[in-house]
């Protein structure tokens, strides 16, 4: 639920952050339509995170403004209402501050056995029916063939959710096949991957961040 979101992370943040986590966007929005969309709102930089192999929108990013009040009305301003010409809402929320970007706190689910149609826009699609707050999923992609690998990640904004995605997925249809769900923990440097206490087969790597609770699927 989005509850006193202006006041959300003020005290770990302090009242400078002025950039905004925008989620849930369509394929097809792309930075133009972002900057068109909050032109009247004191915006001065937009970013789309992309598959960096298929350069294919991760249905999140985040806006830059001016100050922190500018960021507070656009919050108030623009989420939950639909987004121009089409009946689809925005979702926004704070930022947090990280090295180099913003990024929000993201809760990830690593997700195996996918099928070699299984998209990136697919596999969020396929868990956020269930879990409105799953921000973006990306399949991993063999840099040499251009191809899945057959596993990838989904991203969440609440822990719960991604908990129970754990319990509730495991098994369940994306594309042409069910897949596969399980918790794994990031491998340290030099380590033999281990095996998860519910799953027979290795634990893979998180995706680059040793703070990340991570869902395999294999």
């Amino acid at each position: 639920m989005f509850i006193n979101i202006a006041e959300s992370h003020a005290v770990e943040q302090g009242n400078d952050i002025k950039t905004l986590w925008v989620g849930d966007l369509p394929y097809w929005v792309d930075e133009a339509f972002l900057e068109r969309s909050f032109a009247h709102s004191g915006i001065t930089k937009v970013k789309i995170i992309r598959n960096k192999q298929t350069l294919q929108s991760g249905g999140y990013g985040f806006l830059d403004f001016v100050s922190r009040s500018a960021a507070e009305t656009a919050i108030r301003t623009f989420h939950g209402q639909a987004m121009p010409g089409v009946e689809h809402a925005w979702r926004l929320n704070w930022a947090i501050a990280g090295a180099g970007s913003a990024s929000s706190a993201e809760f990830s689910l690593f997700a195996g056995d996918l099928a070699p149609e299984v998209t990136d826009q697919l596999l969020l699609e396929t868990f956020r029916v269930y879990y409105p707050s799953a921000r973006n999923a990306k399949v991993v992609i063999d840099a040499t063939t251009s191809r899945s690998k057959g596993y990838g990640f989904i991203r969440f904004g609440e822990e719960s959710e991604r908990d129970r995605a754990v319990n509730e997925m495991n098994g369940q249809p994306c594309g042409s096949r069910p897949i596969r769900v399980s918790l794994a923990t990031a491998k340290k440097p030099g380590a033999t991957p281990a095996l998860t206490p519910h799953t027979p087969f290795p634990t893979p790597v998180s995706d680059g961040d040793p703070s990340n609770t991570t869902v395999f699927v294999g």
